[in-house]
């Protein structure tokens, strides 16, 4: 009996043994699998979080540029803004010397107009005056010469014998009032035109002659 019990105990403890085992194996196995799945799971997060990690650089530096550009911008913006400020200002200036340059022409302008007007005038004045004192002058020459016994009349044949010409203009006419006996050119050294007031009336009825003289 005792020998039948121990086979049996022995049987039920490898049976027991071969249990324990055998789930511990398929544990095991199950746990090598999740792990493994788990580590697979891991693996994926770093890939994912490093794609992550180098997307957010990659805006990172994106992001750095863009900022950078923009302070460009802004500076070459700020610029212009001060080289346009300055521009309009040297406009400004300019226009507005120019302006009084044109209000000063202007004014000269009114001005001159004015005393060219005044200039003109006093011209005018001047020139009737000089008319006038001519005229006077002239009627009291006419006067002299009428009232003397003789005088030259301008014409000469000096140059040409019987072509007669004004000395003064050089300008050529003829003589048809001659007083008896003239031209005759007495001495060969009569040249010159002359008026002779008449000693008689019975010798030019009462009119002055043109005769040659020296």
């Amino acid at each position: 009996m005792e020998i039948i019990v121990v086979v049996t105990l022995s049987f039920l403890v490898c049976i027991c043994n071969g249990n324990v085992f055998g789930s511990s194996t398929q544990s095991a196995a199950e746990a090598d699998t999740k792990e493994t799945g788990i580590q697979s799971d891991i693996n994926v997060l770093k890939d994912n979080m490093h794609q992550l990690l180098k997307r957010v650089s990659k805006n990172e530096n994106e992001i750095a540029s863009l900022k950078r550009e923009n302070q460009y911008l802004t500076n070459e913006l700020e610029n212009k803004r001060r080289q346009f400020l300055c521009e309009i200002n040297v406009l400004h200036e300019n226009t507005n010397e120019h302006q009084q340059l044109l209000n000063d022409t202007k004014t000269e302008i009114i001005y001159l107009s004015s005393s060219f007007k005044e200039t003109i005038e006093e011209l005018k004045n001047r020139v009737d005056k000089l008319e006038r004192m001519e005229r006077q002058k002239s009627e009291e020459n006419k006067t002299e010469c009428i009232d003397k016994p003789d005088f030259w009349l301008d014409g000469s044949e000096k140059f040409e014998e019987g072509v007669w010409v004004w000395t003064t203009s050089g300008q050529k006419f003829n003589v048809t009032d001659w007083y008896t006996t003239e031209p005759n050119n007495k001495n060969n050294n009569e040249h010159c035109l002359k008026f002779v007031a008449p000693k008689t009336t019975n010798m030019t009825n009462g009119m002055m002659k043109i005769v040659l003289a020296i």
